[in-house]
């Protein structure tokens, strides 16, 4: 059962533990242990979460849209990762946990700051992950469900609809090791180099776009019209997270998808918003309400 908590922020998934266990789909996808799946104390049920206020923030830090500058220290880790890149030389990361105090019921996330003077364009400032366990980070990933084309008006459905598609990519670091900060640490190695694997984090969120809707309700009910070959999600998931020079490391991939084909309303006002899916803006346009 999946249930949207609004005072809290937190949409939910819950499972009875056995049926889970027993699920080869649901134990080969990830090591439920690092979500939190610990049959001696989770008792009937397990719980899959995801904090949407976090995401949002982390999102926004990551595209660029809100600096870290922006956030307040939540905890100071002091988690140093130094990395070599091209002819540039070395240069270090900074991780410490983040809040924002505008989102009171946000869980803290855990960002990266640049500390070397290097150009802004050469290599990313900041990159904020999702808090999943005290060892476990997730990159956010948020995208909607079926491609639309604004500059078409025969695709108006598919743009007005809402179809949103938010969760977190994770790597199985659960048994790394009994240190804390080592597990945390390396989460953190193979997250970034998810990324950087990438030009940026938004092709890396765009990248994720195939696997996400593939998966999704809507993606497979209507097959004939987006139709995805099992060889070309195969490629399209190395392509997303496969690290070979971490151990051949895969990610697994955690979504939650919100449905909404007959209101669009967005706001406590009744606001119907119209191709909310071309208005890539945070302040929309008089004539799209």
């Amino acid at each position: 059962m999946v249930s949207y908590n609004k005072a809290t922020g937190i949409i939910s998934a819950s499972f009875n533990n056995t049926d889970f266990a027993n699920n080869i789909a649901c134990t080969t996808a990830f090591n439920s242990s690092t979500v939190g799946f610990v049959p001696e104390l989770t008792g009937t049920n397990f719980e899959i979460s995801l904090n949407v206020e976090s995401l949002a923030i982390a999102m926004a830090v990551n595209l660029g849209i809100i600096s870290i500058d922006d956030l307040e220290l939540a905890q100071q880790y002091g988690l140093i990762i130094s990395y070599e890149y091209d002819d540039f030389g070395f240069f270090n990361l900074e991780g410490n946990s983040y809040f924002d105090i505008r989102y009171n019921t946000m869980s803290p996330i855990f960002c990266l700051r640049n500390t070397t003077a290097m150009p802004p364009d050469i290599f990313i400032q900041a990159l904020c992950f999702l808090t999943i366990s005290s060892t476990a980070l997730a990159l956010p990933i948020f995208n909607p469900g079926i491609p639309c084309n604004c500059s078409s008006p025969t695709n108006y459905y598919n743009c007005s609809s809402f179809d949103l598609l938010a969760g977190y990519i994770i790597y199985d670091v659960n048994l790394l090791s009994s240190d804390i900060s080592v597990t945390l640490k390396y989460s953190v190695e193979l997250l970034s180099n998810a990324v950087l694997s990438h030009s940026s984090y938004a092709a890396f969120n765009d990248a994720a776009f195939t696997i996400f809707s593939a998966t999704s309700k809507v993606a497979l009910r209507v097959a004939n019209e987006y139709l995805y070959t099992q060889e070309f999600l195969i490629e399209s998931f190395i392509n997303l997270c496969y690290l070979p020079d971490h151990d051949g490391a895969v990610c697994s991939i955690v979504l939650f998808q919100s449905l909404d084909f007959v209101s669009r309303q967005v706001s406590a006002y009744h606001y119907p918003l119209k191709e909310g899916s071309c208005a890539d803006s945070f302040t929309v346009p008089h004539d799209t309400w």
